[in-house]
């Protein structure tokens, strides 16, 4: 199992930097968590198949975390998808996802593979799928106004990543990072990924991308500008 950032601004991108989104990979297939900007083209930037995510989570409807969904269900159409395509996002946000959907004609159309759009469970350490060895748990956080909530992967024999989404300090965060804390803000790159900085985020709540007991992979002078660009960590 590994881990790449697609994305790692705050709410507003940058001219290097998009807004956030983690892809995770192992051999039975990929999950997306969060989906901003242009997410195919920053998939391919990082060396990960498009057509291998079998899933993708959305933590919150705030459009730095969500507006690419429509793009992405379109390019998997016009890309000739035909594996189902599962949506976890929280309870109340299933009927506004499936509107963006349908808003742009991407939720259901004729021959087009089958979108699902799934609510999780909303207790704290709640198992939300898996996916071959990837086990996903969530357990809500704390975003104001905005109902969230944060994200745990795990692999058998390997290392587990957390990743908090938009949270002020949160008991319930906490408890899910047993091993590892990804918590989410501004970080000086994009891709390839470089020592991570504490920052903060326009909206409350402290918002930083940090990655506990875990080194990112070497970036050395590579055979291909893609190659240098995958920013991949190691997660076991």
């Amino acid at each position: 199992m590994h881990f790449t950032f697609l994305g790692t601004s705050g709410s507003v991108p940058s001219a290097v930097r998009d807004t956030t989104s983690i892809v995770v990979v192992a051999s039975e297939g990929a999950v997306l968590i969060d989906c901003g900007g242009s997410p195919v083209q920053k998939l391919h930037r990082a060396g990960v198949e498009p057509q291998a995510l079998a899933a993708i989570v959305i933590t919150h409807i705030h459009p730095d975390h969500s507006y690419g969904l429509p793009a992405l269900v379109r390019n998997f159409g016009v890309l000739g998808r035909q594996a189902p395509l599962t949506i976890y996002c929280r309870p109340e946000h299933v009927e506004p996802i499936r509107s963006l959907l349908s808003l742009f004609n991407t939720l259901e159309r004729p021959g087009m593979f089958k979108v699902t759009v799934r609510a999780v469970d909303l207790a704290a350490g709640a198992r939300a799928f898996d996916l071959g060895p990837l086990a996903v748990t969530t357990a809500p956080n704390d975003h104001g106004a905005m109902p969230n909530f944060a994200v745990r992967v795990d692999a058998a024999g390997a290392r587990s990543v957390v990743y908090s989404s938009d949270t002020r300090p949160c008991d319930e965060v906490v408890a899910l990072n047993r091993t590892r804390l990804l918590r989410k803000s501004r970080v000086r790159t994009q891709l390839p990924v470089r020592p991570l900085v504490p920052g903060r985020h326009g909206s409350p709540g402290v918002r930083a991308f940090q990655a506990h007991a875990a080194s990112p992979a070497r970036h050395g002078a590579g055979r291909s500008s893609r190659r240098r660009a995958r920013g991949k960590w190691s997660a076991g």
